[in-house]
């Protein structure tokens, strides 16, 4: 649904200066490559002995953790007990099933993180063993255990932060509807919005058409001579009454996104549209409830574009991308 422009300066002046920090900076989730299920603990249980396992990625505070760094040895607590990853009895035994425990700083409980392929082992410094999906499953529910390191895919977790706000487009990504209009060279700009919604619907985790009729469009990409503003484009959520949202605390009903021709305009100069679907499809993911990701990784939610495109040549959404925006629904 399109939103009447008024008094764009005030409104833009305040989103100018909207944080977008995650809703928890630190929360991570392991997933692990051969069957790309979470490292989970089963039943969100908050028991100590409770078994850990492998399970469908969702994001519930039973798959999020915090790691903390100790002279080279990381501890993985969990978000919804507060209780840490730990090898039972510190045995060093193949095919002990791991637990989560009280935190007590034990080498049963840290870990180290080697890195294979952008996936990393994560080896207990008591046994030497790494986690590993016992049998390299597939299954929902299966046990996570310590085996002898062989780099195999059932051994390789990544590590992934979680950068999500507490808001997101009500009703969902599937099924929804968005509209261009660029006031100024729409002949450059609007395929580029175009192409940066169709570089996401591919993963599967949205499903967005185009409609001429802005009066039904669930996410409205606009193009304008805004100045010298400081950014090169901008998101907006708003509710149906038409009041704005602040995204990382309200859901919106419909997201209004701003690029800048003051800034997009160096693209045309230089030839370079996929530096402006670059910025497009970043805003896209603020519509669908994206925070920033760091800015060392190289995903399209990279603060900035300097780096993401400039750098990163990153101008689709990255796996990292799709995974947030499938933990987001």
């Amino acid at each position: 649904m399109a939103v009447a422009l008024v008094a764009p300066v005030l409104i833009f002046a305040v989103l100018s200066t909207t944080s977008v920090s995650a809703v928890d900076d630190d929360a991570v989730v392991l997933r692990v490559h051969h069957s790309g299920q979470c490292l989970d603990v089963a039943g969100a249980s908050t028991a100590n002995g409770a078994l850990i396992t492998q399970w469908p990625c969702h994001a519930g505070l039973n798959q999020q953790a915090e790691i903390t760094e100790t002279s080279g040895y990381y501890e993985v607590k969990f978000k919804h007990s507060g209780k840490c990853l730990d090898v039972p009895g510190a045995s060093t035994a193949n095919g002990v099933q791991l637990q989560q425990w009280t935190c007590n700083g034990t080498s049963a409980q840290r870990f180290t993180l080697a890195t294979i392929s952008s996936y990393g082992e994560i080896k207990n410094k008591n046994s030497q063993k790494c986690l590993d999906v016992y049998g390299a499953s597939t299954s929902y529910g299966a046990a996570v255990v310590q085996w002898p390191c062989h780099g195999g895919s059932n051994q390789r977790w990544d590590v992934f932060e979680l950068e999500l706000w507490a808001g997101r487009l009500i009703g969902g990504p599937f099924g929804r509807e968005y509209w261009v209009n660029a006031f100024i060279e729409p002949d450059w700009i609007e395929p580029e919005m175009r192409q940066a919604v169709s570089s996401w619907n591919p993963w599967g985790v949205v499903s967005f058409t185009e409609t001429t009729d802005w009066s039904e469009s669930d996410v409205d990409f606009y193009a304008n001579a805004y100045g010298q503003t400081g950014w090169r484009g901008l998101m907006a959520g708003y509710l149906f009454t038409g009041s704005q949202v602040d995204p990382e605390t309200t859901s919106w009903d419909y997201a209004v996104l701003r690029l800048n021709h003051f800034y997009i305009k160096l693209d045309i100069q230089n030839n370079l549209p996929n530096r402006t679907q670059s910025t497009a499809a970043h805003e896209f993911g603020h519509a669908l409830g994206l925070a920033h990701t760091r800015a060392d990784v190289l995903t399209v939610l990279m603060p900035t574009n300097i780096s993401r495109y400039d750098v990163g040549g990153i101008y689709t959404p990255q796996w990292q991308d799709s995974f947030n925006a499938d933990m987001a629904y």
